[in-house]
């Protein structure tokens, strides 16, 4: 079992950046390198020139792209040396959070039972949910475990505005959030589903996924 990690007596997320981590980053160590290149691709019966641009490290590791193809960003890993960036999600452990069905908070595994995962959303998706809204919610957020839960309730700046604890008895992988590549720059903050012809020259950041037939067990609305 992994050990949760304070900083100043303030529980820090799984899934948070720490400072050691954003230097070594800017400086390139633990990044192999990460170079990145545009390449055209080349279609049956299109002139070369035509076809959609894809982004790709010029030295690609199994691991930077995930199983529906999309390309990962390198981050350096130094969990818990330096100050915390609790805004700054860590991009390896966020997609491992996601797809090994971790705590977001801890890192352990996250709680299930006979109504599904455990996870929690924000005020609007409570509203939403409280209103009889489509028992569907899209996020970025890994589930989280039992111990975890409250904790996250009682510290995250998104959760204390309102938050709803949901049971999920399955959630679908649905795209990515990350750069967008182009050769005249990039464009952060991009959001794009598995399946679109801009995840090719996309540079992930975090996984999403949808929730699907939620059930709230718990709800917490500000007035």
């Amino acid at each position: 079992m992994r050990e949760l990690i304070y900083y100043k007596g303030v529980p820090v997320p799984f899934m948070a950046t720490w400072s050691q981590e954003i230097t070594a980053a800017m400086t390139g160590a633990g990044t192999k390198g990460a170079k990145l290149r545009m390449t055209q691709a080349v279609l049956p019966g299109r002139k070369p020139g035509e076809g959609p641009l894809y982004v790709q490290y010029e030295d690609e590791y199994p691991g930077d792209r995930d199983a529906f193809g999309a390309l990962w960003q390198r981050f350096p890993l130094a969990q818990g040396k330096g100050e915390p960036h609790f805004a700054k999600v860590h991009p390896l452990r966020q997609r491992r959070a996601m797809t090994r069905h971790l705590c977001q908070v801890c890192g352990n595994p996250a709680d299930r039972n006979e109504d599904g995962w455990l996870w929690l959303v924000t005020v609007e998706d409570a509203h939403r949910l409280a209103n009889g809204g489509e028992p569907r919610v899209r996020t970025g957020n890994p589930p989280v475990c039992q111990r975890c839960c409250q904790l996250a309730r009682d510290y995250c700046p998104h959760l204390l505005k309102g938050n709803a604890v949901v049971r999920t008895r399955g959630y679908l992988p649905w795209g990515v959030y990350g750069i967008r590549a182009d050769p005249a720059g990039s464009t952060p903050g991009h959001t794009v589903a598995y399946g679109h012809p801009d995840i090719h020259r996309t540079i992930a950041g975090q996984m999403l996924v949808t929730l699907q037939d939620v059930q709230v067990t718990d709800l917490h609305l500000t007035a």
